[in-house]
C-alpha cells in the first residue's frame, strides 16, 4: 500500500509520533480490559464511517502527524497498518518477557 510505504519511508528518515501519541506503558493485567476496548473503539470507527461515499473516501482528507493531509481512505489503511504494527510488536515482547 502506497500510504503504508509512505510512512514507512518517513519513519526510516527519523519521523517520530509525537509525544501526545505515545502510549503509556500498559501492564499484562491490562489485557483484557484493553482488548474490549480495541473492539469497543474498532465498532464505533466501522459505524462513524458509514456516512461516507466510496467517493467521500477519496476526496476528504485529514491531517496524518507524517504525511500531512491525507484522504480518509489512506488513513483507514494506515490505521489498519498501524494496528498490526503493534500485534506484531506486542507478540514480540511478550516473547521476551
Amino acid at each position: 500500500n502506497k500510504v503504508v510505504d509512505n510512512i514507512d519511508k518517513k519513519l526510516s528518515q527519523g519521523g517520530k509520533a509525537a509525544d501526545r501519541f505515545l502510549p503509556d506503558s500498559v501492564l499484562l493485567n491490562q489485557k483484557n480490559e484493553l482488548c474490549k476496548e480495541l473492539i469497543k473503539v474498532t465498532e464505533e470507527l466501522n459505524e462513524a464511517i458509514k456516512i461516507y461515499s466510496e467517493n467521500d473516501l477519496d476526496l476528504l482528507v485529514l491531517p496524518h502527524p507524517l504525511l500531512g493531509n491525507i484522504t480518509i481512505r489512506e488513513m483507514l489503511y494506515s490505521m489498519i497498518s498501524h494496528a498490526e504494527h503493534h500485534h506484531q510488536l506486542t507478540k514480540q515482547y511478550l516473547r521476551y518477557k
